[in-house]
Formats: C-alpha cells, structure tokens, sequence
C-alpha cells in the first residue's frame, strides 16, 4: 500500500511534563494542510530503534485522538527512539505517516515511606451518575494547599482501575501505585481531577465483580515540586442517597436481560444485588423502578438455572 509522507507533523519539546515514571510527549499537527486534518479520523503510532525506510502497518500500535496539540505519555524505554505516527480516515484506512526522532526526558517519582504522611482530610471525592456513566471527581481544598506549601501535584488512581488496566498482580499500596504511569494535577489549579468510574465497565470484563465485598475508592498519591512523593489520601466517593441508588441503578442497567442470562454471570448478578441489598430502605425507594424488577428477576432465574 503506498501511503504518503506528509509535513506539518512536529514534536513540541517544550511542555512541562505532567506524568510521573514516563516521558511526556506532545504532537502538534499545527502544520498540517487543512485537507488532510479534516480527513483525518484518529492516529495510530510505532516505535523504532532505527528510521523506518518505509511504513510497516504490520508492527503493534497505540493510538490518540486526533487535535492540534495531544500530549500523552511515552514510557522510558522509548525516549531515545524513532517514533512513526500514521493518520487514519474515518473507514480505518491510512491517509499518511511521519516519522519523528525523540529525545526526551522521563520524570520519575520518589518513595520513602518513613517520610509520608497518611491524610485523612484536604481532599475531596464527589460523584455523578445516570444510566451511562459514574463519575467522580477530586479535588483538593484550598486550606489544604495554604497548610502544604510543599504540595505541588497529586495523581488520583481508582482501585478499579487498578485492577483492570494496571498490574493485578500488585497490591493497591503507595509503594505499588507511585512507580506506575500517573497523570500530575496541579493542587493549586481551580479545576478537579475527573475520572469516569472503573465500575462503569461491561461487568464481565471486570474481576473485582469477582470479589464479594469489593468497594470502589480512590487514592490520591500527593508530590513535591521535585515529584518526591510526601503524602497521599485514601477513601471512598462522598455520595447522597441519590447517588447511590443511581450507582446500583447503574450497575443493574449493565447485567444481560433475563432471558440471556447464564451461568457465567452469576458472579456480576450476585455482586449487583448484594449492592442492592445494602442500601437502605429509603435508598432503595430512590433506585429507577423499572430496574428493580430486573434484579430481582435475575436474581430469580440464576436459582433456576442452578436447579436445573
């Protein structure tokens, strides 16, 4: 397939950094004709240690989203490489490429325990949720900040992401959680930190399902200007009655139909109504009525399915 070169596409060396372990990247396609901007659905990219002498579409890729500037994270072992980037149309066919030498630095944080403190106040997690989507939102008060002069940024990793895009095999620890890729918000900053719940996932995809207990929460790992880690926060989403029984609305809502149901989601169903359970008599009242049925139907037909 001949796919052209093009022009317009440049490496910005001069962004301040905002992951922590990795390399921080930032594509400006700026320059590039307006025609093939426009026609440009997302772009996918490879590394290499050695220029390519032509475009290989058959090396593994990662993508981002197509706009004038996109920064994102490069992990270490690829700041001194070759780094070609294709543009796609939106019927997935390629359209162009470049190829870009890096030279950046990786920023890395810092971990002595004996230094840290555990806060218990200074953050705060609210939620939002419907029948799409959990989301939450950090933010760290202002008295916070004028306390902590030494606070510079913080990272905020749920507990559901952990286990589903980071290392399941480690723990939801400090120690585990500073040496992964974070992305770094300034504390002084008005805006909050948002992150679509983990929980929002197809259940089936999703072991914590797995896990009978399992709550979601969040901990917000807090840095110096240096990325030294010196402190971090660990608790659940502060939500209304509302809020709650919206979640359990939610989760019902991802649950097969009652007549596709099977065996391999009785972990989802009994992890879903034991949410259900657990709330409150008046909580209860506030959950969809036309999702209620559905769990207790399922929860019906799971014991029939055993039975037979």
């Amino acid at each position: 397939m001949n796919v052209p070169e093009v022009n317009g596409i440049t490496l910005v060396k001069d962004a301040v950094y905002r992951y922590t372990n990795a390399a921080t990247i930032t594509v400006s396609m700026l320059g590039l004709s307006p025609t093939i901007f426009r026609e440009t659905d997302h772009a996918e990219y490879y590394f290499s240690v050695i220029p390519e002498e032509a475009l290989d579409l058959e090396k593994e890729r990662e993508s981002f989203p197509t706009d004038y500037r996109v920064t994102f994270p490069i992990y270490p072992g690829h700041v001194k490489d070759y780094m070609t980037i294709i543009l796609f149309n939106k019927n997935g066919a390629p359209i162009g490429y470049k190829t870009i030498k890096l030279d950046l630095h990786a920023k890395y944080t810092t971990l002595d325990m004996s230094t840290i403190t555990k806060y218990s106040e200074g953050v705060n997690i609210t939620g939002v949720s419907n029948s799409k989507y959990i989301r939450n939102s950090i933010s760290i008060t202002s008295a916070f900040v004028q306390q902590h002069p030494e606070v510079k940024y913080y990272t905020t990793t749920p507990n559901t992401a952990f286990y589903l895009i980071l290392d399941p095999t480690k723990d939801f620890t400090v120690e585990h959680i500073s040496s992964t890729v974070a992305y770094l918000n300034e504390v002084s900053n008005s805006y909050s930190a948002d992150e679509l719940s983990y929980e929002s996932y197809d259940y089936d995809d999703s072991p914590f399902y797995t896990q009978p207990n399992f709550e979601e929460e969040y901990m917000v790992i807090l840095y110096d200007s240096e990325l030294k880690v010196v402190g971090y926060y660990q608790g659940k989403t502060n939500l209304t009655d509302q809020q709650k029984a919206n979640n359990v609305a939610f989760k019902i809502g991802q649950l097969p139909t009652v007549d596709l149901l099977a065996l391999s989601d009785e972990a989802a169903v009994n992890w879903v109504y034991d949410r259900y359970m657990k709330l409150t008599d008046d909580q209860k009242k506030l959950v969809a009525v036309d999702t209620v049925p559905k769990i207790i139907e399922l929860k019906e037909k799971l014991l029939l399915l055993k039975q037979s």
